[in-house]
């Protein structure tokens, strides 16, 4: 926990109470800790040393230099949740040892009642028991109302049922918007434009409200393990004000486009997307920054670039690079189900995507060529494929391309909740923008959120 201060909240539900550690010192060290937690406190070695030195418990914790030697004795907090059930057994176990003792000297008395201590005994192991198991089933009819409000809301057009619109109308009709808890893949070769079509949905997100699309401002958080935080802002302010990124980048405009960058610039400036540019995270580092983003920004969509840049932790130094893939790819499912919010990670397929030949059919990506592990197909509940003929942009006429745009398939590979197919959009290369292949159904034009 001194580790990582953001796994004492997963620690709090799971002990309870102090009491949960054997060692005196360990219950003062977390009792303090569960208390700077409960006021929101920055938790490190220092502060932690300063709140047990003003409750007077700093000399029973062990001092300054055992919390020292705390923080060095766990090489990683990666396999924190099994540290976790070690100490909640040993805790139960230590209970029932008491329970026991407690249980005998009641059957050695003289006025003992065999009905009486049965009582009591079965009271105290069904309180243990609670504490031990979580409550992980439930019964159909109960969540039958619920599931029939969601339904009648939905119907009645309710925007907090939906999925959130990704600004593509096509898409939204083929996976439903962008889910609560769900991991969505966006996987393509290098190139193709993957990060792209993750900022534009990202910004149509952001820009829901400033468009009339929702009701409130939507949060989103992007972490860019590629690019820096300054080059995605400036792809975003050329997509918004569609101006080339190369004009912007040679000052080759005029004051016409000086005013519609001033003026995409003013629009963005008021959405609320918050980017971690931070290279080499690893899952724990992603997991903690995630939760930090949800407390701190209230964030209702992640947008992870890329899964093949992260690093597994914990995992032994003979692990395969597959194995490490699916660490990676289970955790970022673990954060959409925790934050109960969709995640987009982008992530890159292996050369045999460009190696189909033959027909249209027989060229287009599949969900077995994504790089590294099948696990990404098995934790993912939608993964979106990008593809389009590389060579089209470098052999077409410029003129016509800059005119028309390329057109790009969206390959709907797997839809856990919904259809498979193919989504055509058009890519504008020279304002790094998706639009709609049906230029009216954009997010910019006459698009509504309550046909969606």
């Amino acid at each position: 926990m001194l580790n990582d201060p953001s796994l004492i909240v997963n620690a709090m539900s799971i002990l309870k109470t102090r009491e949960a550690f054997f060692s005196a010192a360990h219950q003062y060290i977390s009792g303090a800790l569960f208390e700077m937690a409960k006021n929101e406190e920055a938790v490190d070695v220092l502060t932690l040393a300063n709140a047990l030195k003003k409750s007077s418990e700093l000399v029973q914790a062990g001092g300054e230099v055992y919390l020292l030697e705390l923080m060095n004795s766990v090489p990683s907090t990666a396999n924190f949740d099994k540290y976790l059930d070690i100490v909640q057994d040993a805790s139960v176990l230590r209970r029932l040892i008491r329970r026991s003792s407690e249980t005998l000297e009641l059957c050695l008395q003289d006025d003992a009642s065999a009905g009486a201590v049965l009582d009591q005994l079965h009271k105290e192991v069904i309180d243990i028991s609670d504490n031990l198991f979580k409550e992980e089933s439930v019964a159909l009819k109960d969540e039958l109302d619920a599931a029939m409000g969601t339904i009648f809301r939905l119907a009645e057009g309710d925007k907090g049922e939906k999925g959130f619109s990704t600004g593509y109308r096509d898409l939204d009709d083929k996976i439903g918007g962008l889910k609560r808890s769900e991991m969505i893949v966006l996987a393509a070769r290098p190139s193709i434009g993957k990060t792209t079509l993750a900022m534009n949905i990202a910004a149509n997100v952001a820009l829901a409200n400033t468009r009339g699309q929702s009701d409130k401002n939507i949060a989103v958080g992007v972490f860019s393990l590629e690019m820096n935080t300054q080059s995605l802002v400036l792809r975003m302010v050329a997509s918004e004000a569609e101006i080339s990124l190369k004009d912007i980048g040679n000052m080759n405009v005029t004051t016409n486009d000086f005013a519609n960058i001033q003026k995409a610039a003013n629009i963005l400036a008021d959405t609320e997307i918050h980017i971690d540019d931070s290279a080499q995270l690893d899952v724990m580092e992603l997991r903690a920054k995630s939760r930090r983003m949800k407390e701190k920004f209230d964030v209702d969509l992640i947008v992870i670039d890329y899964l093949q840049l992260l690093r597994g932790r914990g995992l032994n130094r003979n692990a395969s690079r597959e194995q490490e893939v699916a660490q990676i790819s289970g955790a970022i499912k673990g954060i959409a189900k925790e934050l109960n919010i969709p995640v987009i990670i982008l992530a890159q397929m292996n050369r045999q995507a460009e190696q189909g030949g033959g027909s249209k059919e027989a060229a287009r990506p599949k969900l077995s060529q994504l790089r590294e592990s099948g696990s990404i197909e098995q934790d993912a509940d939608i993964v979106m494929i990008l593809h389009r003929d590389r060579g089209q942009q470098i052999e077409e006429d410029q003129a016509k391309i800059e005119a028309e745009g390329i057109m790009t398939e969206l390959i709907v590979a797997k839809n856990r909740n919904g259809e498979t197919g193919i989504v055509e959009l058009n890519f504008m290369p020279q304002y790094t923008k998706f639009i709609d292949n049906d230029p009216v159904a954009s997010f910019g034009g006459d698009y509504n959120n309550d046909q969606f």
